[in-house]
């Protein structure tokens, strides 16, 4: 297979998971109050979620930049599928609730990115020396991220043009699965160039206080954003009265515009 192929691999995987994962995150807190829990412990869920994310950032982080970035994004969409398999296929709410936890609140409903995006860019940046390449294949990589959205919202808007109930719900939910399983299997096939393998332990002191304080800002916001945003769906339901194809179609014209800015940029 050519370059150009093996990213066009990217792309599609992308694609793929950015639908499914935002479906999850935008159905997950009316999911849940479908099936019985209350506003507090689908906060309780959130924050699990969100600190799982967390962790599995730093970690595939960190795996990614010794044993390869195309390792850290099969894994972490593994972990992705997984957890959506369970939310789809499970009737226990245990497993429900794990499923959660482990596809996390990763892609642009304004949470922490997940291991996959830094996963994918630190892949561009490996593979493509010049630099003006490495712009094309970013804008691209992230316009792409941006469609994929507008098509999980759309997964929404349908989930509410039926008959809106649990089975419902679930039904998308395993579309979900497949859509992150297939660019699971897409990733296997991308290319990665061999580079020098990273020994150092540690960074520099002045890299680690500053790079510190980058992530200090930068978790309190995401955690905050984090919060709010997967209960955001809930809230327009019980506070506004909005049906669930609405708010679909908020996040629908929402994400088209990010995708608008995304292309532009």
């Amino acid at each position: 297979m050519s370059d150009e192929y093996r990213f066009n691999l990217l792309l599609i995987s992308r694609f793929l998971r950015s639908s499914g994962i935002i479906y999850s995150n935008i159905a997950f807190s009316l999911f849940l109050s479908l099936i019985g829990l209350n506003p507090v412990e689908i906060a309780f869920i959130a924050t699990f979620a969100i600190l799982f994310n967390l962790a599995m950032s730093f970690l595939l982080g960190m795996l990614g930049d010794r044993k390869g970035y195309k390792l850290e994004l099969i894994i972490s969409e593994a972990i992705a599928a997984l957890g959506l398999f369970l939310i789809g296929f499970s009737n226990i709410l245990f497993l429900i609730e794990l499923g959660f936890i482990l596809s996390g609140f990763s892609g642009l409903t304004g949470s922490m990115r997940g291991a996959f995006s830094p996963g994918a860019n630190a892949l561009i940046a490996n593979n493509y020396i010049d630099n003006k390449e490495r712009a094309k294949k970013y804008s691209l990589l992230g316009s792409i991220a941006a469609l994929g959205s507008l098509v999980g919202s759309i997964m929404l808007f349908f989930v509410g043009v039926s008959s809106n109930n649990i089975n419902e719900f679930k039904l998308f939910y395993i579309l979900a699965f497949s859509l992150v399983l297939i660019s699971f299997i897409l990733l296997l096939f991308i290319k990665e160039r061999k580079r020098i393998k990273k020994t150092t332990k540690l960074a520099k002191k002045e890299s680690i206080k500053y790079v510190s304080k980058v992530i200090l800002v930068n978790s309190f916001n995401s955690f905050g954003i984090g919060i709010i945003v997967p209960l955001f769906p809930l809230w327009m339901k019980i506070a506004l009265g909005a049906n669930t194809s609405i708010i679909g179609i908020v996040f629908l014209l929402s994400y088209f515009f990010t995708f608008i800015g995304t292309y532009l940029s």
